[in-house]
């Protein structure tokens, strides 16, 4: 269902009585403990991504089925992509024929190969990387990633602290404010922050605030068991006016906009009418989010139609993964080269987390229908601050592909290590950042994934 403004307004309230009726919990309005105030940008491709073409290649001449059980395969892709593995000068990262421009910034990225997803399912794989913990059957067990970071951050001026872009979305027992905000696309958010037809005008706006100004009062003297409920109403309703007052729909209207700022941006990702909710218009999306601090986390969809199991293989999956990889290297350009709003001194790639991940890889052979299957040994992609750089985590092995165990300090493999899995990457991606991972149920981390 397509969101509103006044759906939205209407959540907020559904929000607040929640909030009154439930057993109270106190909305925190600093960030709990010593928890940095840092921001994420989730990225999912839906349908099983193939790693020889992207994080985890193996050379042709040397990888072959009838030596290895693997087949790359270079040579049936359109003649456009590279036939052999790409190493960039510098790079301590191989890469596949698809990797497209996102190359050029392996300087900056975390590489973890041999991801151990226990599933071929899609839902339970991609249930598993959003909530970091293993599915009750189909269904999500717990709150997603993002959902953890919003709750423990409380009110920090975020107003939609939470956004997701044609993803799934849980909160299974955390606070209110932290539960996602659905989109179906980028017109589902020009619809919350644009006025609705039902929308007071600006004299009625004034008369409006000036009662709330004559009739507000302290919360807090209504608050005597001091669980903070008042507080956090009121909190919320003025976020809520913050919001609606402060004309943010002309930095996401990619579609009808015509200032420069709108030009640049749909230049920069390559956004056209035909395709106005594609990945790069979820990145842009997502970007201007960040920079213009309208939310914290934001979750989409990078590329969707991965699921490659007939012949289309040769033509589709590269396509996919190249346009997915171009548009996010647009994102790490613009995180890279802009300020971050609240510590100038720093670009927004210094304190923003991206994390890339699908439900689970492809076989490394082809099936008899030219096409590639599920396969069970994931790869992960990761920037940002909380991560090391130009570093490849774990491995799979050179005879089938499969995850192999790391020890946990090195990242190397090890025969009586650890397996890497969803559950292992977010408990570390949070740790490093000082938040609490109680909730996931595991205090085992990666110090292999801590930045250096």
């Amino acid at each position: 269902m397509a969101s509103s403004r006044r759906t939205f307004l209407k959540g907020l309230g559904l929000g607040v009585g929640a909030m009154m009726l439930a057993p109270w919990r106190a909305m925190p309005l600093f960030a709990a403990g010593n928890a940095v105030n840092r921001r994420y940008i989730f990225c999912y491709m839906d349908g099983g991504w193939d790693q020889l073409l992207a994080l985890d290649p193996r050379d042709p001449a040397t990888y072959t089925k009838s030596t290895h059980n693997i087949e790359p395969a270079y040579d049936l892709l359109p003649a456009a992509y590279p036939r052999t593995v790409l190493q960039p000068s510098g790079s301590n990262i191989t890469f596949g024929p698809a990797i497209g421009n996102l190359q050029s910034h392996a300087d900056k990225m975390c590489v973890v190969r041999g991801v151990q997803m226990g599933t071929l399912t899609h839902e339970v794989g991609r249930r598993y990387f959003l909530t970091g913990k293993v599915p009750r059957g189909l269904t999500a067990a717990g709150s997603s990633i993002p959902a953890h970071i919003v709750d423990q951050h409380g009110a920090l001026g975020y107003p939609l602290p939470n956004l997701v872009v044609q993803a799934e979305t849980y909160n299974e027992d955390l606070h209110v404010y932290a539960s996602g905000l659905a989109l179906n696309g980028v017109g589902d958010l020009l619809a919350v922050l644009r006025d609705g037809p039902d929308a007071p005008d600006a004299k009625m706006r004034a008369i409006l605030a000036e009662y709330r100004k004559r009739t507000s009062c302290d919360p807090g003297r209504l608050d005597p068991d001091g669980t903070g409920v008042f507080a956090a109403v009121k909190q919320s309703a003025d976020d809520a006016e913050k919001l609606m007052d402060a004309d943010l729909d002309k930095h996401f209207d990619f579609g009808g906009g015509a200032t420069q700022e709108i030009l640049d941006l749909r230049q920069r990702y390559g956004i056209t009418d035909a395709q106005p909710n594609s990945g790069a218009a979820q990145l842009a999306l997502a970007f201007q989010a960040i920079r213009l601090k309208v939310a914290q986390c934001v979750t989409v969809t990078l590329a969707n139609g991965l699921d490659t199991h007939e012949g289309t293989w040769r033509t589709l999956q590269p396509q996919l993964l190249r346009d997915a990889f171009n548009a996010l290297s647009v994102l790490i350009d613009d995180l890279a080269n802009t300020a971050d709003p609240d510590q100038p001194q720093k670009k927004l790639l210094e304190t923003t987390n991206v994390v890339v991940f699908s439900e689970f890889a492809r076989t490394p052979m082809l099936n008899n229908r030219g096409g590639r299957d599920h396969h069970l040994a994931n790869s992960a992609l990761f920037f940002g601050p909380d991560v090391p750089h130009n570093r490849v985590i774990g491995a799979t092995s050179d005879s089938g592909m499969d995850a192999l165990k790391i020890d946990p300090d090195t990242g190397a493999p090890r025969t009586d290590g650890v397996f890497v899995t969803p559950t292992l990457l977010f408990t570390s991606l949070m740790t490093n950042a000082n938040y609490k991972i109680d909730k996931l149920r595991v205090n085992d981390t990666l110090p292999c994934l801590r930045p250096t």
